[in-house]
């Protein structure tokens, strides 16, 4: 024991003339333990749990053995053609809004989304409703769909919200639903608004997904998809035969991985 004790005030002096050492390698042990809990929550939730929505096993990304974004022109005709999915839909990637609600106003992330988007992820909002075909053209009413969260803080989870005008970048948008507490899109976002994909956009800058009708087996939606493969090349401008051969089905949680 009384080795022990010696050891342990030899210690304690040794750090103690070494104080700026000591202390950085605290910090630098106190960061790395937080890193890695921080890596690990990301990957806990993105990769090992199962997406946080009903039957997720039935919820498909158009892509290709090694990932990829889609176009507006594949977007649309995969869209109108494909029968395998109720419905499809597609989103771009978030983007910051300076968002003013009276006099509050704070910075807020943002996701575009099409029509169907929350219909896909099975999710209904808790307050109005999401994006209507109108409201997803070109030059339809400027709509948002605010996170629970958003509605919360910034409006006092008000019901009267559905209705109310907010700024996003200076420019008015109709609020028209809340969507419920826990709910997260990927990309994580704080409110979303209408997509607008043009069929003639051959930018590569989407994610499309779907979700299969009631009795359809991804194996159907996969031969479905090759019958409509033919028709992609010729239709869809730029659009090389090696790519729209490999173009596949993949499961959404196989795709988050």
């Amino acid at each position: 024991m009384d080795s022990f004790w010696q050891d342990t005030r030899y210690a304690a002096r040794s750090l103690r003339r070494a104080l700026p050492f000591t202390l950085a390698a605290l910090a630098t042990l106190a960061l790395g333990i937080g890193t890695t809990t921080a890596i690990f929550s990301v990957v806990n939730s993105a990769l090992l749990k199962p997406p946080p929505y009903p039957e997720p096993d039935r919820i498909l990304v158009l892509g290709y053995p090694n990932g990829g974004s889609q176009d507006g022109q594949i977007f649309h005709h995969v869209r109108d053609r494909a029968q395998s999915f109720q419905p499809l839909a597609a989103h771009s990637v978030s983007s910051g809004w300076n968002l003013v609600i009276g006099d509050h106003a704070e910075y807020a992330i943002g996701v575009p989304v099409s029509e169907g988007f929350f219909e896909v992820l099975g999710v209904a909002p808790l307050l109005g409703r999401g994006f209507s075909r109108v409201e997803d053209q070109a030059n339809g009413p400027l709509t948002v769909v605010l996170s629970e969260p958003l509605w919360r803080r910034v409006l006092g989870a008000r019901l009267e919200a559905i209705g109310e005008v907010v700024l996003l970048g200076g420019v008015p948008h109709t609020i028209i639903g809340v969507m419920p507490a826990g709910f997260r899109s990927v990309p994580v976002a704080d409110l979303w608004t209408p997509l607008r994909l043009s069929p003639t956009d051959n930018s590569r800058n989407y994610t499309v997904l779907g979700r299969l009708r009631g009795g359809v087996s991804p194996a159907q939606a996969a031969s479905e998809l090759a019958s409509l493969k033919s028709e992609l090349h010729r239709d869809v401008q730029g659009l090389s035969e090696a790519r729209s051969q490999v173009l596949q089905w993949i499961a959404y949680q196989r795709w988050l991985d």
